[in-house]
């Protein structure tokens, strides 16, 4: 597509423009990216110590990894370990009939409310073994078959003949 930046020289385009001082709005543009994202690669080369004249030498995923550095997981190893400690008992319960994460992170959250958010602990009990259910999509037209699904307890039907619960 033309005037559309090729994402491989994006960095080196992005440098060329702060060097030139062409406006975050006018590079917006010309990248196709966002302003706040301009805004903040401007900055970060505005407080670096990098020579702009080498930043530009570099491969593009030395500049990726420039712009970008990886971000260090910010985990609290207490409530992490905490949780660790408490995984077995949580996870044996996960199977019961009735029982969900959020029923167990209510549990765990009055136990103790200084504990890890539910995103975060389903996401925990993901990484620590919690049972996977198989799924599978099936393809139906529309009308020609119905599926029930019995997601906790069942119900009784009542047999009108008899009266009786089944």
């Amino acid at each position: 597509m033309a005037g559309r930046t090729n994402a491989r020289h994006m960095f080196k385009q992005l440098i060329q423009h702060y060097r030139q001082s062409v406006s975050i709005k006018e590079a917006s543009r010309r990248q196709g990216l966002s302003r706040n994202t301009v805004r903040r690669y401007y900055r970060q080369l505005q407080q670096s110590n990098a020579d702009l004249h080498e930043l530009p030498q570099r491969e593009e995923p030395q500049l990726q990894a420039w712009f970008n550095p990886p971000v260090e997981a910010d985990v609290d190893r207490d409530r992490y370990q905490d949780l660790v400690a408490r995984a077995p008992g949580i996870l044996g319960q996960l199977g019961q009939t009735g029982v969900t994460k959020l029923v167990l992170w209510e549990e765990y959250q009055a136990e103790t409310p200084s504990g890890c958010s539910y995103s975060r602990f389903c996401h925990w009990l993901g990484v620590l073994g919690a049972p996977r259910r198989a799924s599978m999509v099936q393809q139906v037209p529309a009308g020609e078959a119905l599926f029930i699904d019995f997601a906790d307890r069942t119900i009784g039907i009542i047999d009108p003949q008899t009266g009786r619960v089944q």
